[in-house]
This record gives C-alpha cells, sequence and structure tokens, in this order.
C-alpha cells in the first residue's frame, strides 16, 4: 500500500495523514517533479510570460524588471531560471560588458497552451485511468465542429 493515494476521496485530512504515515513529502505524490512538463503557473511567471509575448523579441533581465516595476531583480532572474527548466522560455547567452548576459524569449504562446492542456490530460488520464478517458468522450465526443 506504500506510494498508493486515493484521489477520488473527498476527505481533506486523508492525504496528509496518509502521507505522514507512508513517509511521502505531499508535492512528491501529487504532482510529478518533471521540469519539461509545464506545471500550475505562479502569477509572477504569468506577468513575466505576459511581458515577453507581448514584446515579441528576446529580453534581458533587467528590460523585464524595468516592466514588470516593483519586483525584484533577483526574483525575475530565478523565476526565469524556472521557466527555462519548463521549457516555457528560450534562453541564449550573449558576452558583453560584465559578463554573460541571457536573453530570454518566450515560446510561441499557442505551443505553450498546448502543452499546458497536454500536461493537465496527461495527468487525468494517468490518475484517474478510464474514467477520465470516458468522461471526455461523453462530454466533448458528440460536439460538432
Amino acid at each position: 500500500m506504500r506510494g498508493y493515494i486515493n484521489l477520488c476521496t473527498r476527505d481533506e485530512n486523508f492525504i496528509p495523514e496518509y502521507l505522514y504515515l507512508c513517509g511521502k513529502h505531499k508535492s512528491d505524490i501529487m504532482r510529478k517533479n518533471n521540469p519539461k512538463k509545464i506545471a500550475q503557473l505562479s502569477p509572477l511567471e504569468n506577468n513575466i510570460l505576459n511581458v515577453l509575448w507581448k514584446s515579441g523579441e528576446g529580453m534581458r533581465v533587467r528590460g523585464i524588471c524595468a516592466k514588470l516595476g516593483g519586483t525584484p531583480l533577483t526574483s525575475i532572474a530565478v523565476t526565469l531560471d524556472r521557466l527555462h527548466k519548463k521549457s516555457a522560455v528560450i534562453r541564449e547567452s550573449e558576452k558583453g560588458r560584465g559578463g554573460t548576459h541571457y536573453i530570454y524569449s518566450a515560446v510561441p504562446k499557442e505551443s505553450f497552451q498546448r502543452s499546458l492542456v497536454a500536461g493537465v490530460m496527461d495527468r487525468l488520464v494517468e490518475n484517474f485511468g478510464q474514467i477520465a478517458v470516458n468522461y471526455f468522450n461523453e462530454k466533448y465526443g458528440k460536439r460538432k465542429k
């Protein structure tokens, strides 16, 4: 029974108690720590992507910081690194005064949205199997294009 979790339960206390008993951390079971899959975005990640999509070109951290105003430069730099690991932004290095600088550009919005939906759908099918497939087929299978 170690590692199994009933995701259909409505008892919110079940998960922390069970995880404590089996020695697992909640984040290890509730989400996969795969950097290639895009998980839910934080508000800062969302704001950064919107700035990059609006600009349409690569930007340095300082440029993004100027557009966001009030957000610390280090927070933006760390968040951009996380977005790069999630494959949501493309990072290119550039040698310049003071060392190496990174130029960030967002992946196309449509491909980002597609990968986000694909990740959610994959996790639903992985966790709920045939129930999820049947639900989507019943709900959306009869729609006309």
